[in-house]
């Protein structure tokens, strides 16, 4: 409630006080009744609203704080501005509650001509307590459209088209996926991704000159607080490059940032009509500046590194292996064998880690 005029000097406090009262949602007058003492505590009215008297206009929205005197045994009032507390008001016109308006928001389909056709967009409707006060139109991908023709939508739907496509990067080219929207038929944007489904920004198109993807799956071995597991590694080939790898456990689990490790105590069965071949060869004073290789073999169907002495070895399938570019590391006096069936046929090239040199014996069965 709030206090608007005394009609009298407060009295005693334990006798009560009457005052003219005003109810501050409606703005109607209260009938008089005593006020009593409060135990020294402080409340407030918040927010009401001083309104010109002709216009019907907000001037200023205001507070009203109550403070119950009990050494003078008065009722103090005091109105501050809702903005500016330390600020004293003084209404100048109509005081009553505030009337805050509600303001709706409502989203439909709307079409407009962009010649020769017809596109969708969205219509934003704007309600002020119930009273439509104005619209805002959008086109599909947000922009804002400004005086547009709206026409009645008719059988407008929207399609999504993905198709082939292949892009530059670098000296290669990659396959991708082009998403095509339509709109009533008509083309309206596209969005670029790799085979991965990573959006692609700015993409240079490229012809489809064959690109394949292969996914080529083979044994891998990693090692786990010294302890050695064995699991999967997937490995992609975009147009006969390698792309990427994941690796896996038993379950199917992708690993993050395996260590890898040399599968120990494992056999290989050759399913192969013919009796199989094997070489047995030695490459001898390994050293960690100079690596030496063992040659590609495309009959290849299983090898097999033992390192001889107390030095580890970096291992890699391919050329130009250092202490950043290798796939296995052979521990001192330990042993590989290369994951098969679907063995690596090409060069193998072997790299001491730390000084000193070793040699490796390797054997390698063939068709």
């Amino acid at each position: 409630m709030a206090i608007v005029t005394f009609p009298c000097p407060p009295g005693d406090p334990s006798l009560g006080v009457n005052v003219a009262l005003i109810d501050p949602v409606t703005g109607n007058a209260l009938p008089e009744q005593a006020i009593v003492p409060c135990d020294n505590r402080d409340w407030e009215v918040n927010q009401l609203c001083d309104y010109d008297t002709e216009t019907g206009a907000l001037i200023a929205s205001f507070t009203q704080i109550f403070e119950w005197d009990e050494a003078t045994g008065s009722l103090i009032i005091t109105l501050v501005r809702s903005d500016d507390p330390t600020i004293i008001y003084v209404p100048t016109g109509l005081v009553r509650a505030c009337n805050t308006p509600r303001v709706d928001i409502e989203i439909t389909e709307f079409c407009y001509e962009a010649q020769p056709d017809q596109l969708q967009g969205w219509q934003a409707w704007t309600f002020t307590d119930g009273l439509y006060t104005g619209s805002v139109y959008y086109a599909l991908d947000g922009a804002v459209l400004v005086d547009p023709v709206a026409v009645q939508c008719v059988g407008l739907t929207i399609d999504i088209e993905i198709t082939d496509f292949c892009y530059e990067s670098g000296p290669n080219v990659f396959q991708g996926t082009e998403e095509r929207k339509f709109v009533g038929g008509v083309y309206v944007s596209s969005i670029y991704k790799d085979i991965d489904g990573a959006v692609l920004v700015a993409p240079v198109a490229a012809e489809c000159t064959e690109v394949t993807i292969d996914i080529e799956i083979v044994r891998f071995c990693y090692d786990v607080a010294g302890e050695i597991l064995e699991g999967t590694e997937e490995r992609k080939f975009i147009g006969g490059i390698y792309d990427s790898s994941i690796y896996k456990d038993v379950d199917g689990n992708v690993l993050v940032s395996p260590v890898p490790a040399p599968c120990v105590n494992q056999s290989v069965i050759v399913d192969i009509e013919g009796s199989p071949f094997a070489t047995v060869g030695r490459l001898s004073n390994i050293n960690n500046t100079t690596e030496q290789c063992i040659p590609a073999n495309p009959q290849r169907r299983q090898l097999i590194l033992q390192v001889e002495g107390g030095g580890s070895m970096y291992v890699k399938m391919g050329s130009g292996v250092t202490s950043t570019s290798y796939t296995y590391v052979i521990p001192a006096n330990g042993a590989l064998e290369l994951p098969h069936p679907q063995i690596y046929t090409g060069i193998v090239c072997i790299l001491k880690v730390s000084g000193g040199s070793n040699d490796v014996q390797w054997t390698e069965v063939y068709f």
